[in-house]
């Protein structure tokens, strides 16, 4: 990975290995009825690989929440209340449908190209009482049983608790200075999705956040303590990294892209990546992340 391998090096950390995906989708899931797990968590703890969540928004279903979807998919996702009363007329029941079968057509309208070609297996899980729908989409991975399991409630967002990093942050501080940059992601991700021109402008906000939040779990899983970042304003993220070489933004800029290309597309490689500084006190690293 060059740069981001050597950001890790710092640290003296390492990604974790891949644990063995648990046997039940949903098993376990009491941990987010505590709140300690958001959907991309979630999602990637059950080894989940494409996921979305779909809500009702101004009477019409769209996913708010995604795992491994790109961003025509989830911009194709915006749909009518009827359309799925027809396909799925069960409520707080698993209804599959394999690649093979005639009845999974009605649901490619909501795929993009890319996305509809990998398919073999679509799950999903309609809850009766909150206009909840779950959509999982299988392209080959191990088939995990998921007819006796529930709906868990989610996160609404990612939410950077600002007093845990404080230790983590201390520890950076000696290792080296804190290396500040802030990544715009909002016009690579706009022209992400432009291409689908049937979505009503109504919906391209939350289509947006939805993209962004997707985005920035990638990135946030990217950087091992103590580098970290958080969400800024209009779809920037605010970035913290430690390393006792000086860092190159352009380098960075380039891992950022093809982080995010499965998501955006050729629009990942338009991402902004702005250095903030430098800084070697504590308090200067919090307030970079609570100011704007």
């Amino acid at each position: 990975m060059g740069l981001l391998s050597s950001i890790e090096s710092t640290s003296g950390k390492k990604h974790s290995q891949p644990q063995k995906p648990i046997n039940g989708l949903l098993a376990k899931a009491d941990l987010l009825a505590k709140g300690s797990v958001n959907f991309q968590q979630w999602a990637d703890k059950k080894h989940i690989a494409h996921a979305g969540l779909f809500m009702n928004i101004n009477n019409m279903y769209m996913i708010v929440h995604a795992y491994g979807l790109d961003s025509i998919t989830i911009a194709k996702s915006v749909s009518t209340l009827d359309f799925w009363k027809g396909t799925l007329p069960d409520m707080n029941k698993w209804m599959t449908y394999s690649a093979s079968e005639k009845k999974i057509e009605g649901f490619y309208q909501l795929l993009s190209t890319e996305l509809k070609g990998k398919v073999h297996q679509l799950s999903f899980f309609r809850s009766s009482n909150n206009n909840i729908i779950l959509m999982i989409i299988n392209t080959g991975e191990p088939v995990i049983n998921m007819s006796e399991e529930t709906l868990p409630s989610f996160i609404q967002e990612n939410r950077t608790d600002f007093s845990s990093l404080t230790t983590a942050f201390r520890s950076g501080l000696g290792i080296s200075h804190a290396q500040l940059f802030l990544a715009c992601l909002k016009p690579a991700v706009e022209t992400s999705y432009k291409s689908v021109k049937a979505v009503p402008d109504i919906f391209h906000a939350q289509i947006t956040k939805t993209i962004f939040e997707q985005s920035f779990f990638y990135i946030k899983r990217t950087f091992q303590v103590p580098n970290s970042c958080c969400m800024g304003t209009n779809e920037e993220i605010k970035i913290i990294l430690f390393s006792r070489s000086q860092l190159s933004e352009k380098v960075l800029q380039v891992h950022l892209a093809q982080l995010l290309k499965p998501v955006l597309g050729q629009p990942a490689e338009t991402i902004l990546l702005l250095p903030a500084g430098f800084c070697d006190r504590l308090k200067n690293i919090q307030d970079f992340l609570i100011q704007g």
